[in-house]
């Protein structure tokens, strides 16, 4: 199904659906380079570079989080980027 771009169509739909709510910023955060794909991909969506800042809030107090530690949650969810680690 990949050559049918089922990602794009997710994508137009999503913007369609925030166009429509007078929604004028997506944030698509931060690419690797100007260089990779996953830039240039953005780019071709007319994306610009701005600066953004990430607002993390737990839904545990952080005395769960520093007793299980890095190596647990990345253990609970091995295909995610959890942030802050370095912050624990």
């Amino acid at each position: 199904a990949r050559t049918l771009q089922p990602v794009t169509f997710l994508i137009d739909h999503a913007f369609q659906k925030a166009r429509q709510k007078n929604i004028k910023y997506w944030n698509w955060e931060a690419s690797p380079s100007h260089e990779s794909g996953v830039y240039k991909f953005k780019n071709k969506w007319g994306s610009t570079d701005e600066s953004y800042k990430i607002f993390i809030v737990p839904f545990k107090d952080r005395s769960f989080f520093l007793s299980i530690g890095k190596e647990k949650i990345a253990e609970e969810f091995p295909y995610f980027f959890v942030y802050p680690f370095q912050q624990l």
